[in-house]
């Protein structure tokens, strides 16, 4: 089982707020492990520029912190659904050091906190957050994208960072234990994701996708492709020049 969390810092991230919010989150990892008393040394597990993403994943040595270890990356996400919703308790460490990095959140540079199961988005203030009662569902539905495999997590292989062919941004992307043969020799190469597709809310492009059901390798064009095409679409001899269409277009807007 995956066990591993995620912060994605949207926007374009100076090196100084990237330390100053992955020193801060580190510290709500250490707060979620010391509520249940685990002995747990948390690990990086995937760091992608694209939007700095951050993974990070639970590391246990004893048999009894073994069976417990699950509940993190459930508090985790708890914690941020009810921050989200206003329900948070200030007298919850976790929650109250998750405040501090929701805070710093920006509509230009929003923080997302993230598990296998789903993730909870922050653009601005707590307090305007508040106001609105329950948290606002971010757009999701079946669907397929396509980009390129770059980074395969080496925890137990249930998940991958794919940079989709559009935006060229980081996609995090989780898969059920019977899709790992699919991702034999994808790596590098462009493929179709299909899966629950989660989209950004301002720019409508896709940033996690979930439940795939099927990671399929886009076959490379055959050579001599572009030349063929050429003179498949014949030209109307009435029809004006392309530069008075294009003003045409132009005025028109």
């Amino acid at each position: 089982m995956d066990h591993s969390v995620t912060i994605r810092i949207g926007g374009e991230v100076s090196v100084a707020n990237f330390a100053d919010r992955a020193s801060l989150w580190a510290k709500v990892l250490k707060s979620l492990a010391d509520e249940y008393g685990l002995p747990v040394r948390w690990e990086m597990a995937d760091l992608n520029y694209s939007s700095a993403v951050l993974t990070a994943a639970p590391v246990v040595e004893s048999e009894e912190a073994e069976r417990h270890v699950g509940q993190l990356p459930k508090k985790y996400l708890r914690c941020a659904q009810e921050l989200s919703a206003g329900r948070a308790d200030p007298q919850n460490a976790t929650q109250v050091l998750m405040r501090r990095l929701a805070e710093k959140a920006t509509p230009e540079a929003d923080i997302t906190f993230e598990t296998l199961d789903d993730e909870v988005t922050f653009t601005g203030a707590i307090e305007s957050l508040e106001s609105l009662g329950p948290p606002f569902e971010i757009p999701a539905a079946y669907g397929t994208v396509r980009g390129r495999i770059e980074t395969l997590s080496r925890r137990r292989g249930l998940r991958f960072t794919l940079y989709d062919q559009l935006w060229d941004r980081a996609v995090s992307c989780y898969i059920q234990p019977a899709a790992e043969e699919e991702l034999r020799n994808a790596w590098g190469r462009l493929v179709d994701v299909t899966g629950l597709v989660t989209t950004d809310l301002r720019s409508d492009r896709p940033v996690s996708i979930r439940q795939v059901t099927s990671i399929k390798i886009v076959p490379a064009p055959k050579p001599g492709w572009l030349e063929a095409a050429r003179g498949a679409i014949v030209p109307d001899p009435d029809s004006p020049p392309s530069e008075v269409l294009i003003r045409q277009l132009r005025d028109a807007g």
